[in-house]
């Protein structure tokens, strides 16, 4: 029987490698590509490193690059220059078509390689010129810093040279599908590294839509149903921070109506305002062992392969461990021999909206300065990858270019649209020994705004909220300016920014809460409060913690937003039948595993209060906006609630949300839903191909969490995108996971081997310190000679 199974299986595969050979998959598109034998992904050369590989490279000689049993290389030089090398030839073999991509992207050139459907984003991107202004930054390090001048050019040579050796079948399958070939890297290309993580993390689109809000609500309601500073907020940085100029008294708040929009889809909204991360640094005082303490889980939308790249780097500047981006050689989150940081996006708000008066008259002409002005139309072109072009026209005013939001012209100015040179920053603290060190580093660092905690060998603990804040009253509550006025941003002067040296006392956090009480506005709409007060809470629940704790703190699923809820129900809870439906989460502790009833019917139900209030706000407003659950629980615990002008009892408001709760549940479980239903589908993770090619993602399932906890599940597509632990000791100890895997190529052992560790919370050591000969699971060796 096992005999003709056997031979069964192999007449089968015989069968397809020769049907597939026809061009009968070719109407299937990418989906036919990836499964065609003779095309497809399949035949691809695997590109596994022998045991030991030994190469030259002109100008580079005495580079070692040891890589472990996770795909991370250890990577040994005599100078900077030289581990970058090594560090451009590993990222080319391992994430050579993301970067591509990546930087594509932000020059508006992404058609060139995929074709049509780049044409949009080309469109949005090629408007801001980021690769003259990146070719411009680049050239200038040559002068203002030319030790990341070198190193970059450096990156690009192990780059280029891992492109000149490779044969077209051994490049990565995506090539492959899309009969491409990719191109030679330029080492300014490393500079569009700051833009494209900007667009992920700092362009803000809502100042239409809070204007519609301003207009529309006093004072009252808005602190009511938006404002997040209560007395219980959980700010991560003591004191106020404030700052003087003459120009805020005449900021250019738009007086005029904003335009109408639709209803934006609440769920895009939690996305966008979830997106983040957690970090926290446990100063000597409050440690075990008398040791400082780093975490740090950065929070993206998860794709494979995924934002992080490991890295070891050691030479005679500097020797660090950590996480890196591909098409940069810097370590981003990770350590040092003396230093460890951590970065949890900063949620500044980065994006202003101007407000036009067109001329009735002449479309082409808007008021500024008190009389009509012609706007300024400049040609664009998109290049696609057959050869052919899409031109196309921009209007620009003189405060930036213009774009239509529901019919209507507005401005929209972008801050990060600069030169921008916070490669520099990440350069300066692979070789940072202390706080000043610290500071110093991040003081030329610009976009994307991030909160950077620190803990150093000495028991001390910090953090900054770092980048080029634009100056803007505390007043000024997110709304549009005023586009008939000429617009100069001022800036925050660095030391003003908020920060904090906490010593060796005591723990620093943040979870993308408001960082700190300041004189100048920083955002408006700021993720809710429970992710940031359950960290503050765990990090105060034991006198001395360890690095264990730390490790468990990243995986805990508790929601506290619980708390409030119960509190309303048992405050309004009447005799009718119906209420019992919520009784199961009064005696829930709030552990949103996969196995939990309670956990999907406190989804479900705020949900369905989510909705109502969006229902209600727009029959008021014209427009639904996404209320912070935080300020929902408040208003429930009142006597009574007024939305869309109408005020009710409390009770009656929510046995009304109880009742369209049950239907739901109904609905998608049948009558037997008590039983039927609980996390198993809605802890289902999708992690998508990055480019979105077919086959190539992955599920994961019964992962728990959602938007409230510290181990953050958002619709099943966002969470901690990698996780890591320090321990100041000499040598500093650490622990890393990522979501994913270290290579791109998803014909790679390392695609994805890192997945079941990452959603058990488990972790590999990382080797900082080591001598060679002591480096643990090396797998194969690479020689620069």
């Amino acid at each position: 029987m096992k005999k003709t199974l056997k031979v069964l299986l192999i007449v089968l595969c015989l069968a397809w490698i020769g049907f597939t050979f026809l061009p009968l998959f070719s109407p299937l598109g990418s989906v036919g590509e990836l499964m065609t034998y003779s095309t497809g992904a399949y035949s691809v050369e695997n590109d596994e490193l022998p045991g030991e590989l030994n190469l030259q490279a002109k100008g580079f000689s005495n580079i070692r690059i040891h890589v472990d049993a996770y795909g991370v290389p250890h990577i040994y030089g005599k100078q900077s220059r030289d581990v970058c090398f090594g560090m451009g030839y590993m990222q080319a073999k391992d994430r050579l078509f993301q970067m591509e991509m990546m930087t594509r992207m932000v020059q508006g050139k992404l058609s060139g390689l995929i074709g049509y459907n780049g044409v949009e984003l080309d469109k949005q991107w090629i408007v801001y010129d980021m690769d003259r202004l990146a070719k411009n930054t680049f050239e200038k390090l040559k002068y203002t810093d030319p030790k990341t001048y070198q190193d970059l050019q450096a990156y690009a040579k192990g780059v280029n040279f891992y492109l000149e050796n490779q044969k077209q079948r051994q490049l990565p399958p995506e090539y492959k599908l899309m009969h491409a070939k990719p191109r030679k890297w330029e080492a300014y290309y490393a500079m569009l590294l700051s833009y494209y993580m900007s667009d992920v993390l700092t362009h803000y689109n809502g100042h239409a839509e809070r204007q519609q809000l301003l207009d529309k609500l006093s004072p009252d309601e808005m602190n009511e149903l938006f404002f997040h500073d209560t007395t219980a907020y959980p700010y991560a940085i003591d004191g106020n921070f404030s700052n003087s100029s003459s120009q805020l008294a005449d900021f250019p708040v738009s007086r005029a109506k904003s335009p109408a929009l639709s209803c934006r889809d609440f769920v895009d909204r939690q996305i966008k305002n979830s997106i983040g991360s957690n970090h926290w640094a446990v100063g000597a005082d409050q440690s075990k062992d008398g040791t400082a303490m780093l975490s740090n889980d950065t929070h993206l939308n998860l794709v494979l392969p995924g934002a992080w790249y490991e890295a070891h780097l050691v030479c005679d500047e500097y020797e660090t461990q950590g996480l890196t981006l591909p098409c940069s050689p810097y370590v981003v989150s990770g350590t040092n021999e003396y230093v460890s940081w951590g970065i949890t996006n900063a949620n500044w708000d980065l994006t202003e909206k101007f407000h036009l008066e067109i001329n009735p008259k002449d479309s082409t002409k808007y008021r500024f300065n008190g009389r009509w002005v012609s706007m300024t139309s400049k040609s664009y072109s998109i290049s696609l990858n057959d050869g052919s072009t899409i031109p196309f026209e921009v209007d620009f005013t003189y405060n930036g270019p213009v774009t239509t939001l529901e019919g209507k012209k507005v401005v929209d100015y972008w801050y990060p649209v600069e030169e921008n040179s916070s490669v520099t920053s990440f350069r300066k603290l692979a070789t940072t020994k202390n706080w000043a060190d610290f500071k110093e580093a991040l003081r030329s660092y610009s976009y994307p705004s991030q909160n950077f905690a620190y803990a150093d060998v000495n028991g001390n603990v910090g953090m900054i909220s770092a980048g080029k804040l634009p100056l803007r009253p505390s007043t000024y509550n997110g709304g549009m300016l005023d586009g008939s006025r000429a617009y100069t941003p001022e800036f925050v002067p660095f030391d003003s920014l908020p920060m904090q040296f906490r010593g060796k006392k005591g723990f620093v956090f943040s979870a993308n809460q408001n960082p700190a009480k300041t004189a100048y506005y920083i955002n408006y709409d700021w993720p809710e409060r429970y992710r940031a007060q359950r960290i503050k809470d765990l990090l105060n629940s034991k006198d001395k913690l360890d690095i264990t704790d730390m490790m468990r703190f990243q995986g805990d699923i508790r929601d506290i937003s619980l708390h409030d809820l119960k509190e309303a129900i048992r405050k309004h809870r009447g005799k009718e039948k119906d209420w019992q439906l919520l009784d199961p989460l009064l005696n829930w502790h709030g552990e949103v595993n996969h196995e939990s009833y309670e956990a999907v019917l406190l989804y479900y139900f705020n949900f369905i209060l989510q909705e109502e209030l969006k229902t209600n706000m727009t029959k008021k407003l014209g427009i639904g906006p996404a209320i912070p659950l935080s300020n929902l629980y408040t208003l429930l615990k009142r006597d009574k609630v007024k939305f869309a002008g109408q005020e009710v009892k409390t009770s009656a408001f929510l046995l009304q949300i109880i009742r369209k709760t049950k239907q739901q549940f109904v609905t998608d479980y049948g009558p037997d839903f008590r039983k039927k239903a609980n996390l198993t589908h809605h802890g289902v993770m999708t992690i998508e191909h990055f480019a979105g090619f077919p086959g190539m993602g992955e599920w994961v399932y019964n992962a728990g969490g959602n938007s409230q906890t510290v181990n953050v599940n958002v619709n099943k597509t966002h969470g901690p995108s990698m996780r890591t632990n320090f321990k100041m000791t000499t040598p500093v100890t650490g622990y890393i996971v990522i979501a994913g895997g270290q290579s791109g190529r998803p014909d790679d052992k390392h695609y994805k081997d890192q997945l079941t560790d990452w959603k058990n919370v488990r972790f590999h050591k990382i080797q900082l310190g080591a001598r060679e000969k002591d480096l643990v699971g090396i797998q194969s060796v690479i020689r620069f000679k």
